[in-house]
């Protein structure tokens, strides 16, 4: 049985977390075109690990990290645009970790936060060859659009959950 814990970002876990990012950004090295988007997630992303927490409150990047007994297994990073109403964000699970539904519960906590910040357009991309992340997504309710997963998020609240399956 799962016992996920999805925290905010905090600078305590900075080692940790950084740790889980440049695992992350080393193995899209390793799929077809994934060195374009792990540049890509390192230009983005990784200015949120030092910069101050406050510039994180307001709301530009959020990162939540996934702890299962106690271990970071897991971590998710949103970047909201600057047209207001759209974001990008990336998850990752560790390797060891994977198959447990720790990326779902990741992106689908994206997705809630995203519909309380009034957020209607998300988009992860995702590598030629990530079947299993392209999988979570579209379990998510993402569709493909090239290397881009999208999502258009309802706008209620009490809606935002239609696309949630049991695990």
């Amino acid at each position: 049985m799962l016992h996920l814990k999805i925290d905010d970002y905090s600078p305590v876990d900075l080692d940790s977390a950084l740790g889980l990012f440049v695992a992350m950004i080393n193995e899209l090295n390793f799929l077809p075109r994934g060195s374009t988007l792990g540049r890509r997630a390192f230009e983005v992303f990784s200015g949120a690990f030092f910069e101050s927490y406050d510039v994180r409150l307001k709301g530009m990047i959020e990162i939540y990290l996934a702890f299962e007994e106690g271990e970071l297994v897991g971590i998710s990073l949103l970047h909201h645009l600057l047209d207001v109403s759209s974001a990008e964000f990336i998850v990752y699970v560790k390797p060891s970790q994977r198959k447990k539904g720790i990326g779902f519960s990741l992106v689908q906590n994206i997705v809630d936060r995203a519909g309380e910040t009034g957020l209607t357009d998300l988009f992860s991309f995702v590598a030629p060859g990530a079947r299993t992340s392209k999988s979570v997504l579209e379990k998510a309710g993402f569709k493909a659009q090239e290397l881009k997963m999208v999502r258009t998020l309802l706008t209620t609240q009490s809606n935002i959950h239609t696309n949630e399956t049991s695990e």
